[in-house]
């Protein structure tokens, strides 16, 4: 399990630093949140909680915030794909993005009620206003190609799997 939380961390920093230097976008994809919640619907929701947490507690490290705050917002969601995980087959790249875009939703949510406890007021508003919208079509296209990977490592392992 390290190993695979390492390497989502080796992708989300090499993701990133590419998008922001050679495209130059002013909003990025969460990242985080697609590994999160592929991670969940493929290696289980105990995978999805534990790197959630991780995965938030980084984001809080490198951000001005609360420290805590992304963390349990990362973990909540972890935590939430253990709803779909035995009853729908992610198989397709259309249900992958409809439930990335149910857990930004959920997201939405759970920062606007965390947000309102924990943050600033101006804070809440100006995510909402200026971020929100552009980060959920953007996680949503960069959901495929992610998507795509991790679809092909759950094929390799569940090869190697039935070969033991």
């Amino acid at each position: 399990m390290i190993k695979k939380i390492l390497l989502n961390v080796l992708v989300i920093v090499l993701v990133s630093a590419l998008l922001f230097s050679v495209f130059k976008l002013r909003y990025l994809p969460d990242l985080f949140l697609i590994l999160t919640v592929l991670g969940g619907l493929f290696f289980g929701p105990y995978y999805a909680l534990v790197f959630g947490f991780f995965a938030g507690l980084a984001y809080d490290a490198t951000s001005y915030g609360f420290l805590g705050f992304n963390s349990l917002i990362y973990m909540i969601i972890g935590y939430l794909t253990i709803i779909p995980e035995k009853k729908i087959d992610i198989k397709s790249i259309l249900v992958s993005c409809l439930f990335i875009f149910i857990f930004m939703i959920i997201k939405g949510i759970l920062y606007l009620g965390l947000g309102m406890i924990f943050l600033k007021s101006g804070e809440v508003f100006s995510y909402f206003r200026d971020i929100y919208l552009f980060q959920l079509a953007l996680t949503i296209v960069f959901n495929i190609p992610v998507f795509l990977i991790y679809r092909k490592i759950n094929d390799m392992l569940g090869s190697f799997r039935k070969n033991e």
